[in-house]
């Protein structure tokens, strides 16, 4: 029932468990969906964090039931609030997903339709997904820099649903909720009349995000990208609303919620709180809002941040926040080649956005300069200082690989929203005759025309019973062994396929012996659970090799080899050899193929 435990755990963390969190008032479908997720995340954090100090294990089983108990009970109460809808308005969000789908290269989807399936690369795997099954456990032995935990904690309340944290799939397709959350926001900016703002969501979505094959394989670069430019979008359609308090109140909610959980994804989200955390007092400050209401998105602000500190803070290691910015430092200096490490940050810049759309995206960021009393322009004009504080950082400490700047992209897009906005106006007045036309086709009885009403306890029972349903089918349809096996070839291949390979090599020979390498995935690799040892040095490898003579090393280069083994050993003494990364398997060892040096101590 892995398949089955696995999805129920995506969907009651990611969705279900928002509906806990009572919703006033009217609010439309698409908005309701964000609002919730957002809801979700946040509380799902939560959970993390009581799980890890009353060491607790599943309780999506148990969140499950208080969930539907309380939808029941809001079931019999009335429904609580209204959630209205179009047919019209659903299809047109519609369709703006199929038109991005067909024009989009979808080139961070397609390793996953290609069997990619698991979380695969070398910094997943060395960080975050290692938190993710310490988290499993309980347990958390962070570097000496304060990384966040934010998806590590939903991972590891995954594998404990799943009983099991060595399988990964979906905790590699749970990343697809963040371009959806993207899509729906597109509908909602479709339908509040904003189409500049929404073509440019759009177009950085599908042309930027899902054209980038790294977005979804767990790095958290792209993902504090996305949630700030989700929470972005959340503030600008509250700032929206014409004065109506119910969307006010849900959009800078839904925004200090992603903002709060940003923050805790990756260092760079911090920035993004303190915008939507301005943004927000600006919002509160225009609606004459309560003492109340700033304090509650202060809280959803500021918690994820210092709970994740807390448990940073209390581990027996005593780590620093900043421990290794003298380190990154130096690689990005290293990387600008001795160049100006601006012009070395501003290149990874244009390579990020291209020339064109950054030129563009510049262009309109401008526009919040012509009108600074305007609520979206001054909204822009934090997003474009953020720009500016975020590159000069990214230049200074991180500007050694392009990803860490991937959230740049974000900031100047939001600004560039802002700033476009001073069009929409003009653009709706051109698009008048079209409406006209288009609402003279459609009749007044359409049932598709026609705003309709649905109480929202009854839309929760429904995304339960559903949600339950499609497990059950998945698990039913795939089944758990094809599941399973289907996980296993896909970790077979993570990190570097190659070197996983020499590791493999006739398997079934090695008797009793273990692989011996300092390759740490291989403990990753399934198959291999109980035959590996890790040996950072030869000593560890000539006491290896005693006790399980016929054991086979796998050198590499670097930290990957043992030089006196190395020198001891002749061409005839290794299987095989791969040419991507340099490693090599050797047949299998006793004692007596060891340096005397090496035994000599062996033997007191």
């Amino acid at each position: 029932m892995t398949l089955f435990h696995g999805f129920l755990a995506v969907a009651v963390f990611l969705l279900l468990i928002g509906f806990t969190w009572p919703i006033k008032g009217r609010i439309d479908v698409l908005s309701l969906t964000t609002l919730t997720v957002a809801k979700s995340m946040w509380l799902s954090w939560m959970v993390v964090f009581s799980s890890y100090w009353l060491n607790l294990g599943d309780v999506s089983a148990m969140v499950l039931l208080a969930v539907t108990l309380l939808t029941l009970w809001r079931l019999r109460q009335g429904g609580v609030a209204d959630v209205w809808f179009s047919g019209y308005g659903l299809l047109l969000a519609i369709a703006l997903m199929v038109i991005g789908y067909a024009l989009s290269p979808l080139d961070a989807i397609k390793p996953i339709l290609d069997g990619q399936i698991v979380l695969s690369g070398w910094d997943v795997n060395a960080s975050w997904n290692n938190w993710a099954m310490q988290l499993f456990e309980n347990t958390y032995s962070p570097y000496i820099a304060a990384y966040p935990l934010f998806l590590p904690g939903l991972w590891s309340l995954i594998y404990k649903a799943q009983a099991n944290p060595m399988v990964w799939v979906m905790t590699r397709l749970m990343l697809c909720a963040f371009p959806l959350i993207l899509m729906i926001q597109i509908g909602s900016l479709a339908i509040a009349r904003r189409p500049l703002a929404a073509l440019l969501v759009f177009l950085s979505l599908w042309e930027i995000f899902l054209a980038n094959p790294l977005l979804l394989i767990g790095l958290t670069d792209p993902i504090v990208m996305m949630l700030t430019l989700i929470a972005g979008v959340a503030l600008y359609l509250a700032i929206c609303s014409d004065e109506q308090e119910g969307p006010v109140d849900h959009y800078t909610l839904c925004a200090a919620l992603f903002a709060g959980v940003g923050a805790i994804t990756k260092q760079p989200g911090t920035l993004s709180a303190v915008i939507i955390g301005l943004g927000v007092l600006l919002v509160g400050i225009h609606h004459s809002k309560q003492l109340t209401w700033y304090l509650v998105r202060l809280l959803v602000l500021v918690l994820p941040v210092a709970t994740f500190m807390l448990i940073f803070f209390t581990r027996p290691s005593l780590p620093t926040a900043l421990g290794n910015l003298s380190f990154l430092m130096s690689l990005t200096s290293k990387a600008s080649a001795g160049g100006g490490i601006y012009e070395h940050g501003w290149s990874y810049v244009v390579s990020m956005f291209g020339r064109f759309p950054l030129l563009l995206m510049l262009t309109l960021a401008a526009l919040n300069l012509a009108t600074p009393k305007r609520k979206l322009s001054q909204i822009g004009l934090l997003y474009l200082a953020g720009f500016g504080i975020a590159f000069t950082t990214y230049s200074n400490c991180c500007a050694y690989d392009e990803r860490n700047g991937w959230f740049l992209i974000a900031l100047l897009s939001m600004s560039a929203i802002c700033g476009v906005s001073i069009l929409e106006g003009a653009m709706m007045r051109e698009l008048a005759p079209w409406r006209r036309f288009f609402g003279r086709l459609l009749r007044h009885d359409d049932p598709l025309a026609r705003p309709r009403t649905i109480r929202s306890a009854k839309l929760q029972l429904l995304a339960i019973v559903l949600a339950v349903a499609v497990a059950g089918l998945l698990q039913m349809v795939v089944g758990e062994s094809r599941y399973l096996e289907a996980e296993k070839n896909a970790r077979r291949n993570i990190v570097w396929p190659t070197v996983n390979n020499l590791a493999y090599l006739n398997i079934d020979s090695l008797g009793k012996g273990l692989i011996i390498t300092n390759y740490q995935f291989v403990s990753l690799l399934p198959d291999l659970e109980k035959r590996y040892r890790i040996c950072p040095d030869i000593a560890c490898v000539a006491a290896a090799i005693k006790q399980f003579p016929g054991s086979r090393v796998l050198i590499g280069p670097e930290s990957f080899d043992y030089p006196p083994l190395r020198a001891a050993l002749g061409p005839g003494d290794y299987l095989a050899t791969e040419a991507k990364y340099g490693f090599s398997l050797t047949r299998g060892l006793t004692i007596n193929d060891l340096p005397l040096n090496l035994v000599t101590p062996l033997h007191p």
